[in-house]
């Protein structure tokens, strides 16, 4: 379960002892918060529907009486959100992100290079080691999770680090 809180922005969060790169993180998280204070009631509407469980947003700090497995929302009368949601996440996940197929080329903006056997061969190699390290990876297992955020919300973060292991593994 995900949850979205205030709390996390407060001094004593880290302790006198943080880092600064972890101060700097919590002074971005709070800009953050407050900025998307607003959004909030809508996203938590949105998440009691099509994501029931998963996401709990909170602007109290935080939930002392938290459960694990919470009780169905009554507003939901059938699971036609939720299967709305998956389909979508398929959707996206079959058409624009296929790891059976590839779904992106790159090139350079000058017809003349592109047409070189060169740099054809160069394209060729570094996107096939793309895709390699994308299915090395999780970031199929990720993507539609990001999917599902950004049909329900609109909206949806990742982070991406680098990996000793996967080369790149991505966060949801």
């Amino acid at each position: 379960m995900t949850e979205v809180t205030n709390a996390v922005a407060t001094t004593d969060y880290f302790g006198p002892n943080e880092s600064k790169k972890a101060r700097d993180y919590r002074k971005r998280l709070a800009a953050l918060e407050e900025e998307a204070q607003p959004y909030f009631t809508p996203w938590q509407d949105a998440a009691n529907h099509f994501m029931p469980g998963s996401v709990r947003i909170s602007t109290r700090g935080t939930n002392t009486n938290r459960t694990l497995n919470p009780l169905p929302d009554p507003d939901i009368v059938n699971g036609v959100g939720v299967l709305a949601r998956r389909i979508f996440e398929s959707g996206m996940m079959a058409s624009l992100t296929n790891p059976l197929r590839p779904w992106c080329a790159i090139g350079t903006i000058d017809p003349d290079v592109n047409k070189s056997q060169r740099a054809k061969m160069w394209y060729h190699q570094a996107v096939e080691w793309m895709f390699g390290v994308l299915a090395g990876g999780n970031a199929y297992q990720v993507l539609p999770k990001i999917y599902g955020t950004l049909g329900t919300h609109g909206t949806s973060g990742n982070i991406q680090e680098p990996d000793e292991k996967d080369t790149v593994r991505l966060y949801n």
